[in-house]
């Protein structure tokens, strides 16, 4: 498993953010995007395109925004231009004036009210005015005190990245056996996104003990987990651009949403159902073997979009496990895991594990023949 921050870190960054943060509803006709060249400390300096929420009024928090680039993302995709162009825009500073005209065009030809979210002066998100804010720091307030409660919980890792909130924790008490030499032990994946990544998530998760492997459990194979999508009612004001806080009705909900959550943290590691789990495990220990090695790995890079290093590198942990199974194949995706470039695909590859676990029959044929 990939190794993040510590808890300790966790907790004060989530604090540092809650107090830098702020979101703002503004009308996409007054927002101007602009690029050019900025170095401030006197170094190499770099192009950066910067956003202004209400035009010449203005004031600190709403111009100048550094966009970054999950922001550029959504600001293309809302204005429905390619991505491939919107890059090739940003991509030379000759075409940039172009860049700055197709955005400003467009977002008045198509006026929205938007939300914007932003930390540390910078636009790090682009969303709809329905986007239903679930926060870190409210999250790991309800979810961390659970953790602490159950019998030998240990967080193993966890992380916050640009993208995520993840926290992975497990509980050596509530384990099995797969096959000789390969203890598992029940844990519990939590994940939340601010800037439109995907929902609010509590799941199942296995670690095996002697190598450090860390796996998502898919939902595919009927364990208890919680989703939680980030839509909610559009919010209501008459001003052109203003702060959003928080929503006191809003609140009271989502209190009792992070309540089930808390509930399901416990569940996660429920022994009986993880017992249920491990038996799916030692199946998938005595599935087919695989017949060509290479052949297989590459069937499976192309259905799960493996970039090329990762199916070199699943290949060289299946040969060096030696276990051809569908078991082995999935402990080669998690170990490879552990090497990724970045916290957010190392936990794809855990998530890919899950999968590969609750693949049917016939998927699992695909791949070994």
């Amino acid at each position: 498993m990939k190794q993040g921050i510590s808890l300790a870190e966790l907790a004060a960054e989530l604090e540092r953010q809650e107090a830098v943060k702020a979101d703002y509803i503004a009308d996409t006709r007054r927002m101007h995007f602009t690029t050019h060249f900025t170095n401030p400390d006197g170094g190499e300096g770099r192009w950066n395109s910067e956003l202004d929420l209400i035009g010449e009024g203005a004031t600190e928090g709403t111009s100048g925004l550094v966009v970054l680039p999950r922001a550029h993302q959504q600001i293309a995709t809302h204005l429905n231009i390619p991505w491939r162009f919107y890059q090739r825009l940003q991509g030379e500073s000759a075409l940039h004036p172009l860049l700055d005209e197709n955005v400003n065009r467009l977002l008045r030809h198509q006026p929205t009210r938007r939300m914007v979210r932003t930390l540390d002066g910078r636009a790090r998100a682009f969303l709809s005015d329905r986007y239903r804010r679930l926060d870190h720091a409210e999250l790991a307030r309800v979810v961390l005190p659970v953790l602490t409660d159950i019998p030998d919980v240990k967080v193993e890792s966890c992380e916050v990245t640009d993208a995520r909130m993840y926290i992975k924790a497990i509980t050596p008490r509530v384990s099995g056996q797969v096959k000789v030499g390969e203890e598992v032990c029940a844990g519990v994946f939590v994940s939340n996104s601010e800037v439109g990544e995907g929902s609010f998530r509590v799941e199942p998760f296995v670690y095996t003990l002697a190598c450090s492997n860390g796996m998502v459990v898919s939902r595919e194979l009927g364990g208890v987990a919680l989703r939680r999508v980030h839509v909610g009612r559009r919010v209501a004001n008459d001003e052109d651009s203003y702060r959003i806080f928080r929503d006191e009705t809003l609140q009271a909900d989502d209190r009792a949403f992070f309540m089930a959550a808390a509930d399901v943290v416990r569940a996660a590691v429920d022994e009986v159902r993880f017992r249920e789990l491990v038996e799916v495990m030692k199946a998938a220990a005595e599935d087919q073997p695989v017949r060509d090695v290479v052949a297989a790995v590459e069937r499976l890079a192309q259905s799960e979009n493996l970039a090329e290093h990762e199916s070199r590198d699943v290949l060289r942990h299946l040969a060096e496990g030696g276990d051809l199974s569908r078991w082995g194949m999935l402990s080669a995706v998690t170990r490879m895991a552990e090497d990724a470039e970045d916290y957010d695909r190392a936990t794809e590859l855990e998530e890919l594990g899950g999968k590969l676990l609750a693949y049917t029959p016939a998927q699992w044929q695909a791949v070994a023949s």
